[in-house]
């Protein structure tokens, strides 16, 4: 069994009919991104880089916010049925990715990765970017 049909199965059972109502609306179309964005070795990196991955779908804000708890959810159902037998290391690797998951994600639905600084500025009386070695002010400024 491979982990699309996986999903299937858990989308189909009787763990799925008591997932919250806000998880299972998208919870098939989360669970399918997920799994074309890792593989079966599945590491702590490439768990969190898949995680964060689900941010940029344009899904509501609490589908986003709440992927954890279905992953989760999805990986306690792979230990139960003994589907797959790496389940268990995937959901602890997972409880230490939730913790900041969920406050990275900002109010319009973005994710708040890491800051990228910005270039300098280039101030009035400082040398022009484009080279002719006149003063910025005169020249392109």
């Amino acid at each position: 069994m491979n982990l699309s049909e996986a999903i299937f199965e858990y989308c189909a059972s009787e763990r799925f009919l008591f997932l919250d109502d806000k998880l299972k609306g998208h919870a098939e179309q989360l669970l399918a991104q997920w799994v074309t964005t890792v593989d079966d070795d599945l590491d702590f990196d490439t768990l969190e880089s898949s995680v964060n991955g689900i941010v940029t779908l344009d899904l509501p804000i609490d589908a986003k916010r709440s992927f954890p708890d279905l992953l989760d959810a999805f990986f306690d159902y792979l230990t139960t049925t003994a589907a797959w037998p790496d389940a268990p290391r995937w959901q602890d690797y997972l409880a230490e990715i939730s913790l900041s998951y969920s406050d990275r994600i900002r109010d319009d639905g973005s994710f708040k990765g890491q800051t990228v600084s910005s270039a300098l500025k280039v101030g009035r009386n400082d040398p022009c970017p484009c080279g002719s070695g006149r003063k910025y002010k005169k020249c392109c400024g």
